[in-house]
């Protein structure tokens, strides 16, 4: 299989988790009462379509780059079924996700595995990805620990942050 092919899928896999990411922010915020949530959950849903941007051109970048190396066919399938297991919504769909939120702790709980997978996803697939890419990569991953470490805050201060304190 063709690495770039690959990647490109995983990139795809990955777009289409933002989208999910999206679909839960907003949905969720409908379900909840909490205004602070609402509005942390509105501002991580702005994030979920820039980050949606930001890898529909890291895809379109795939095309002028050779592949890093070939992966054996047993490794490549096994990677495969293992990013597809980490993708939000795969397990379970998003209905359901969306229907576990009756309470503010049940919304950040679900929100941080989705996050947390985001990291570990796009961690992988730097291992797989052309060193040209690991900029864009590692930009992303800052961006989903970024979104990790808000969670985390909200669930200990109860107070929602919502801007970048290293914005440039």
């Amino acid at each position: 299989m063709n690495d770039n092919l690959f990647v490109s899928d995983l990139l795809e896999l990955a777009i289409l988790n933002e989208q999910d990411g999206y679909a839960f922010y907003t949905v969720s915020a409908k379900k909840l009462n909490d205004e602070k949530l609402i509005s942390f959950f509105h501002f991580l849903a702005e994030e979920e379509l820039k980050h949606q941007k930001y890898l529909k051109d890291m895809k379109n970048r795939l095309d002028t780059f050779a592949a890093k190396e070939s992966l054996p066919r047993s490794y490549d399938a096994s990677l495969k079924t293992y990013m597809n297991s980490l993708a939000p919504g795969k397990d379970k769909a998003l209905e359901a996700q969306v229907d576990q939120v009756s309470n503010v702790e049940d919304a950040l709980k679900i929100a941080l595995d989705f996050e947390r997978n985001s990291v570990i996803y796009y961690a992988i697939l730097k291992t797989i990805a052309h060193p040209d890419l690991y900029p864009m990569l590692d930009e992303i991953i800052k961006e989903e620990v970024k979104h990790v470490l808000k969670i985390n805050h909200y669930k200990e201060t109860g107070i929602p942050e919502m801007e970048d304190r290293d914005a440039t």
